[in-house]
């Protein structure tokens, strides 16, 4: 799996990065590697339960006693790091059918709605130190797999993720000018003249490819895909690697996915925000309706409205979750 699954944060993990940003000045891996607001482009976004977020504002005071600075530093560091690159989504735990729920809030109480989010995003990667007290969904000690081995991994992913990004909107951009260049060209000759215009330029390109420049350009050019192959190969291995070992920490989903499941994956990690009818089509893509007589976009908004975890950004338009407001300094 080259691009990561949606990542689950637990309140410890972000007390834990809000503490090193402090410590070094710069934040750490997990965090740099997420995506801002409702943009997908890295390939990794992070998601957290609401009262988990409330846990880790409740610790920022020993973090700053910890590290001997105003308590107001420690907050403009949450606002930073955590407010635009953490989706907070609440869940009700009635509407996630998944039996490891249950089990991990009988191990411990306060984790049981990162428990419901893992389930409700599952595929996903959960980041959290306390492992033990996620058993029941089969997550390897943290003396074998490091949490920080992960965020690791994630980062080269989303490196991977930026760079595929940049790599493809040059040739987007190329042909998108070569397209409205070519609009331009048939508005002011013609259709007929166009096609002439065309077969010249053509007839250039062909000229230019077989003249001793062209040669010698061509040559240069295979010169550096030579040297830069080998590395570039490397690369790529090491990156399919990451992705491997992601693939095996993330938490599998139990059971076919439901309509809330597909429509919360969808929006966590294809498209951020939908409209109404673009959930409605989705839905049915899947095999979801409503038995009631009532359109199938009215019922869809109106079943949209009563599940918590979706959030109107704006009238008729929906994403997973929300960003949090900034606390107080």
């Amino acid at each position: 799996m080259l691009y990561p699954a949606p990542v689950v944060v637990d309140a410890d993990v972000l007390i834990r990065n809000v503490d090193y940003a402090l410590r070094t000045g710069r934040p750490g891996k997990l965090l740099d590697s997420a995506s801002r607001n409702y943009t997908l482009r890295s390939g990794v976004v992070l998601f957290a339960a609401p009262q988990i977020a409330e846990e880790a504002i409740r610790h920022l005071g020993e973090v700053a006693e910890r590290r001997g600075v105003p308590l107001a530093q420690v907050r403009e560091a949450w606002n930073t790091l955590i407010v635009p690159k953490v989706r907070l989504v609440p869940v009700s735990l009635e509407v996630v059918d998944d039996h490891r729920v249950a089990e991990v809030g009988a191990l411990h109480a306060a984790d049981v709605h990162t428990a419901a989010l893992v389930a409700l995003l599952a595929d996903c990667v959960l980041a959290s130190d306390n492992r033990k007290h996620f058993r029941p969904f089969g997550l390897p000690d943290c003396k074998e797999v490091p949490t920080d081995a992960v965020s690791s991994d994630l980062l080269s992913l989303s490196r991977f993720g930026i760079g595929a990004e940049g790599v493809m909107l040059v040739p987007k951009l190329a042909g998108a000018a070569t397209i409205e260049g070519f609009k331009r060209v048939i508005a002011t000759v013609g259709r007929d003249g166009a096609v002439l215009i065309a077969l010249i330029v053509l007839g250039g390109a062909f000229l230019l490819a077989t003249s001793e420049p062209a040669r010698r350009l061509c040559s240069q050019i295979a010169d550096v895909v030579g040297r830069a192959g080998p590395p570039l190969m490397q690369y790529m291995a090491k990156t399919i690697a990451a992705g491997d070992r992601v693939g095996a920490f993330a938490v599998d989903r139990v059971g076919e996915p439901d309509a809330l499941a597909v429509v919360a994956r969808r929006l966590a990690i294809g498209q951020p925000v939908m409209s109404t009818a673009e959930v409605a089509q989705e839905l049915r893509m899947h095999g979801f309706g409503f038995r009631s007589g009532r359109g199938h976009q009215a019922q869809t908004r109106a079943w949209l409205t009563r599940m918590e975890c979706f959030y109107e950004v704006r009238r008729g338009h929906w994403a997973l979750g929300y960003h949090a407001d900034p606390i107080s300094l």
